[in-house]
């Protein structure tokens, strides 16, 4: 199922709780977006594999990581930098980042700091 043509097939697949590492190891570099994103999206995603989508393309997919209960701190640190506002965003709401990470990004929503000095504070984590 995970090499069907059918893309709502894969899609599927990736988002049972029950699907086996292969499979998210096969699914995680699939050329549709969405069946990555799905793969990211699954909390039984290993953590591997999570790693991997952190730094794909595709910045609906590194949100999706971001949200995602499973990824690591040090994950959450690597996309609190990401270059897209929605990933930012996530790991801001993700209850896993630490309480810096969310500290920063309370500040920039209240427009306590702005833009520049988000990306100071991003950097000094």
């Amino acid at each position: 199922m995970a090499g069907d043509e059918d893309y709502g097939v894969r899609r599927g697949v990736a988002r049972n709780p029950s699907t086996p590492t292969e499979v998210f190891i096969k699914l995680s570099g699939d050329e549709e977006q969405i069946v990555r994103l799905e793969v990211a999206e699954n909390p039984n995603t290993p953590i591997d594999i999570l790693v991997k989508l952190s730094g794909d393309e595709s910045s609906v997919v590194r949100e999706e990581v971001a949200k995602n209960p499973s990824t690591p701190v040090e994950i959450l640190v690597k996309l609190a930098g990401d270059e897209d506002y929605g990933v930012r965003r996530r790991v801001a709401r993700n209850t896993k980042s630490r309480t810096d990470i969310r500290l920063i990004f309370t500040l920039y929503a209240s427009g306590t700091i702005d833009d520049k000095e988000l990306e100071s504070r991003i950097k000094l984590l």
